[in-house]
């Protein structure tokens, strides 16, 4: 029988994520595990959370975003530390924060645009977020405040007009 749900690739760790919407088809980009059980999020807003353990149920993080929103969201980073546990990707805008092992969940705004890749967090409080351009942003109160430690470079767009050719020879 066919397969419900996604086989994704992370590193040599090979993983199934079952019991998901045979209809959607989303990649899963980044996977954690801690005492709270596992997160896995992805392309378009994917965010699941782990019910039995094994991963054998897995049930969508809902709330964090319209319908509309998930089309141009896609998860990147997840981590998980204690009862914590935190999500960001693209847009680098916001982090996602739960407190209760992914039941609950509230997004807090980091002040910067630059997609998030990857979360570590120390301990509850400590973390960090690293993202395209060099960007390092940290946190000493659970992700409630980011302060940017290192900012990359920005993009910048040129728009030079002159005369046309016709013009450059009289």
């Amino acid at each position: 029988g066919g397969l419900l749900g996604m086989i994704g690739r992370l590193g040599e760790a090979e993983f199934v994520v079952r019991n998901v919407d045979p209809n959607v088809r989303r990649s899963v980009r980044s996977m954690a595990s801690g005492s709270a059980g596992m997160i896995a999020v992805g392309e378009q807003g994917l965010a699941l959370r782990q019910t039995i353990a094994g991963g054998e149920k897995w049930e969508p993080i809902t709330g964090l975003f319209s319908n509309e929103a998930n089309l141009v969201v896609d998860l990147l980073a997840v981590n998980i530390r204690g009862n914590g546990a935190w999500l960001a990707g693209r847009p680098g805008s916001f982090v996602a924060r739960s407190e209760d092992g992914g039941r609950s969940w509230r997004k807090i705004f980091t002040r910067q645009n630059a997609p998030i890749r990857g979360l570590f967090f120390v301990n509850e409080k400590q973390g960090y977020a690293v993202g395209d351009r060099g960007t390092i942003l940290g946190t000493r109160d659970g992700g409630e405040t980011w302060k940017s430690l290192r900012s990359g470079g920005q993009r910048a767009g040129v728009l030079v007009m002159g005369p046309d050719r016709e013009h450059l020879n009289k």
